[in-house]
């Protein structure tokens, strides 16, 4: 099978975004310039936006930077918030007969403690 390979928008084509944007191009405009799809646009413009609805492509370059710089921190070794949670599910958790779902509905249910979301612990 073929499959795509994304890559992230880059900083020319933020600007041509933030360009087109302003001039009050639409979202399948702006995607059929930049020939991506409507939904990278639309998410884009969405992620990055200012808290006075405006995008900025300067604006958004530095998010994106910002998020790329940070992806690294992982909330069970950073902070050791969830120190007991991690003591616990490694000694209840075996694949032959507990899933990941089952030792975190486990946890939950059965302790007092806090708990990172189940999608927290998938990415773990």
């Amino acid at each position: 099978m073929n499959y795509t390979k994304y890559k992230h928008l880059s900083y020319d084509e933020r600007v041509i975004i933030e360009t087109l944007f302003e001039q009050g191009g639409t979202i399948s405009h702006i995607a059929r310039v930049l020939n991506r799809s409507k939904s990278t646009i639309s998410r884009e413009i969405k992620r990055n936006t200012n808290y006075n609805g405006i995008y900025s492509h300067k604006y958004s370059q530095y998010k994106y930077i910002a998020r790329r710089n940070h992806k690294h921190f992982f909330k069970f070794t950073i902070n050791n918030v969830y120190d007991e949670f991690t003591k616990i599910f490694k000694r209840k958790y075996d694949k032959r007969y507990y899933g990941i779902k089952a030792t975190h509905h486990y946890i939950i249910s059965n302790k007092n403690i806090k708990c990172p979301s189940l999608r927290t612990v998938f990415n773990w």
